[in-house]
């Protein structure tokens, strides 16, 4: 243990500096705690300078061991990105074992899921900053291996002062190396009941899609402003998953999306982009999950359109727009960028809604409505990015069109 710990010797901090900056662990100090011990906070001296930090004293009577300890000062002291909690440094001394982290001064997302305070543009950013702190360790760059955190959660996202949000907790992660397909047999319990890959219960394996799935539990909980499952002396009551995906797949989400005349609603567009991730997270062949990159991609284009920021022409008029175009050489941008004709899909596969005499344009044929019948002109209703692959250099879209037929 003591010869491990030499190679993280610059992280070191003397019990006696945490007592003081905790003032013996007083209450007036302490800010959370659960199974895996007590959390204080306190100014003090690190690895990085002086500040407010986090001091995780971990309790051995609750299966807090050396295991989970030396996982989580390994994970965070290889692992650096700005949406991961940073280990500043930890204490190792008789019976003690301590870490301590950047103080995120909010607090972790579940306890805001149902707040009237937090808008959906937050939440949506909150939720793209975990996704990218997810991509990068199950990509990394610079390191060798990926790590698959094996405990995703609202309850570990973390929310600076400026509602940054941040992946902690590393004690159940597992480390591989990135150029191979990761698939790791686990014997103990792994996560949170609720949370956990139902594959995980039939094959006792993990890969960095059982975080995906994770994930998808986390996004539905923000979509529909509660947690996932209630719980009574250890053991789930109610698991509200099966319900969320019911409700998804019968076109039912009004039934369950979080609703609060305090913040504006979710857009539309936005809406069917984040639920459709979400939904595609919880798929359960994990071959059919998405990959953590395409996941940030769409949550970052449904916060786009959430703030209004996604500019849309045809053949430069802006969407909405009430300006029939002709039908032919119709040029579609998005902000700026040109869209080939090639790559617009049929409207069925939109996430928001489609109307009675809402019409779908063939490459190869032109505008058609969904009786047949040709168009002369279009008015644009809706354009709406699905997918921009950067690792496949392709881009996929869908195109909702209004057509007049043809005279």
């Amino acid at each position: 243990m003591d010869a491990f710990l030499q190679q993280f010797q610059h992280l070191k901090i003397q019990l006696e500096e945490i007592t003081s900056a905790t003032n013996n662990f007083h209450n007036e100090n302490y800010i959370g705690g659960g199974g895996f011990g007590k959390v204080y906070k306190g100014e003090m001296s690190h690895s990085k300078g002086r500040s407010m930090v986090a001091i995780k004293r971990l309790d051995r009577r609750h299966g807090q061991g050396i295991p989970e300890f030396l996982k989580e000062i390994t994970a965070l002291s290889r692992y650096s990105h700005e949406n991961l909690i940073s280990l500043l440094g930890f204490c190792y001394q008789g019976d003690e074992m301590i870490l301590v982290y950047d103080h995120a001064s909010r607090g972790s997302l579940d306890r805001y899921l149902n707040s009237p305070h937090l808008t959906w543009s937050q939440r949506l950013k909150i939720c793209l900053d975990a996704a990218k702190g997810l991509r990068y360790l199950h990509n990394p760059r610079g390191t060798h291996q990926r790590l698959i955190h094996c405990d995703v959660k609202s309850a570990n996202i973390l929310l600076d002062e400026q509602w940054n949000g941040k992946l902690a907790d590393f004690g159940l992660s597992i480390m591989g190396p990135a150029n191979e397909q990761q698939s790791v047999i686990v014997t103990m319990a792994a996560g949170t009941l609720g949370y956990c890959d139902p594959q995980y219960a039939m094959t006792h394996t993990l890969t960095k899609e059982s975080d995906v799935y994770s994930f998808g539990v986390v996004l539905f909980e923000v979509l529909c402003g509660r947690l996932c499952c209630t719980y009574s002396n250890d053991r789930v009551q109610q698991n509200l998953v099966r319900t969320w995906i019911e409700c998804y797949e019968e076109k039912k989400l009004n039934d369950i999306i979080f609703k609060d005349t305090a913040i504006l609603p979710l857009e539309q567009s936005a809406l069917g982009i984040f639920s459709d991730i979400a939904y595609r997270c919880l798929k359960e062949s994990r071959e059919d999950r998405p990959r953590m990159a395409e996941v940030v991609i769409e949550l970052a284009t449904a916060l786009q359109y959430q703030k209004g920021n996604v500019n849309v022409t045809v053949n430069g008029h802006p969407i909405p727009s009430s300006q029939h175009v002709d039908q032919g050489n119709v040029n579609v941008t998005v902000n700026g960028h040109p869209i080939p004709d090639r790559l617009v899909k049929k409207a069925e596969k939109l996430a928001g809604p489609v109307r009675p005499g809402d019409y779908w344009y063939d490459p190869g044929a032109g505008f058609w409505g969904m009786m047949g019948c040709p168009c002369r002109g279009i008015i644009p209703v809706i354009f709406l990015i699905i997918n921009f692959f950067i690792v496949k250099f392709d881009l996929q879209y869908h195109l909702i069109v209004q057509c007049e037929p043809q005279i």
